[in-house]
């Protein structure tokens, strides 16, 4: 039987960073300046913190569909609806990614035994030729991935009740593990030189190849949802009463802004431009969703306003091209709705 599908759960890398990686080079002596822009190669770090079901080559959306157990990648018209059935797969995909003309995805399938493999594969953009590059260890549960140009970056829990986050040459296959986490990492963004991810209940930074890692803040319970913009942090922070907080981090570290307070709970957080996007859930006395609604907030005048909601069971959300696109649930399959943004 197939797991709940929310508990499976850059320009600037230049051909130098790259060969960096790969040749174990560990010199940082000569940084001086820290570049935080985070490339969009591949798809947003935001999007691929969100499971990535959704992302864009040029004007064209793809997005995540499913039918009952099978997973279908869909070429979507401007309104949304589906127009072509691009690749499937007889399980789950997961974190999309564009990047030089492929599709690349991690995959997760089942034996006739219930028991779960998770792989990187690929297709070309009219699903024609759809391989698989490489297994993830068998107690790999991927929580984040993304390519930039010749490399895979991945992150995993591991049967330790830990994380690591990894990079794979496509072309060789070689892998190497670019640093370790005791617990889960909750999101990874991938700048040119720097690694900033969120450990359970803190903000953490490394240098790319994950030397130099130390941590920028430390909340008291929880904190995930972290997406880098520019020089900020922006995140997700559970309180004390047991509601959600979204706060602004410097990248130089210090005590965060709260930007907005009193939450009910967020499961996603989302950026484009200066608006952050977030999901605010209700429940019935029996745990179950009743409602998630939509909003954006303006990190220019502090100001919040409703998107859209659902009263179904939904899985993550992608901005892409003035988009919030969610996979909604309805009798075992899954589709896109999408939501236009006020520009």
């Amino acid at each position: 039987m197939k797991k709940n599908r929310l508990l499976i759960t850059c320009t600037y890398l230049f051909c130098f960073t790259l060969l960096f990686l790969f040749c174990a080079c560990t010199d940082h002596s000569g940084a001086t300046e820290k570049k935080t822009s985070a490339s969009p190669e591949g798809n947003s770090d935001a999007n691929l913190n969100n499971l990535g079901l959704a992302a864009a080559d040029g004007e064209t959306l793809y997005d995540i569909g499913s039918d009952g157990g099978y997973d279908i990648i869909y070429k979507t018209s401007a309104n949304g609806a589906a127009d072509d059935a691009i690749v499937g797969l007889d399980g789950y995909i997961q974190f999309l990614n564009i990047s030089g003309g492929y599709f690349y995805f991690v995959g997760i399938t089942y034996d006739s035994d219930g028991k779960s493999s998770e792989a990187i594969f690929r297709a070309d953009l009219k699903g024609e030729k759809r391989e698989w590059l490489f297994d993830l260890d068998a107690a790999s549960s991927v929580s984040y991935m993304r390519v930039i140009g010749d490399t895979v970056f991945y992150a995993a829990a591991t049967a330790a009740d830990a994380a690591a986050l990894y990079a794979v040459n496509i072309a060789s296959g070689k892998q190497i593990t670019l640093l370790t986490a005791e617990k889960t990492m909750e999101s990874v963004n991938l700048t040119a030189d720097s690694i900033y991810y969120a450990e359970e209940n803190k903000i953490c930074r490394a240098n790319l190849d994950g030397s130099a890692k130390e941590t920028l803040y430390t909340s008291e319970i929880w904190l995930g949802n972290l997406i880098l913009n520019g020089d900020t942090l922006y995140f997700v922070e559970t309180q004390k009463d047991k509601t959600d907080s979204i706060r602004a981090l410097s990248t130089a570290g210090g005590e965060p802004e709260t930007l907005l307070s009193g939450i009910n709970w967020i499961n996603y957080l989302n950026i484009e431009g200066q608006t952050l996007y977030y999901a605010d859930h209700t429940y019935d006395d029996e745990g179950n969703l009743k409602t998630a609604a939509f909003y954006g907030l303006a990190l220019d005048s502090g100001e919040t306003a409703f998107i859209g909601k659902t009263n179904k069971f939904y899985v993550g959300f992608s901005i892409v091209d003035g988009k919030l696109i969610y996979q909604e649930e309805n009798n075992g399959a899954l589709s896109a709705k999408v939501l236009p943004l006020t520009k």
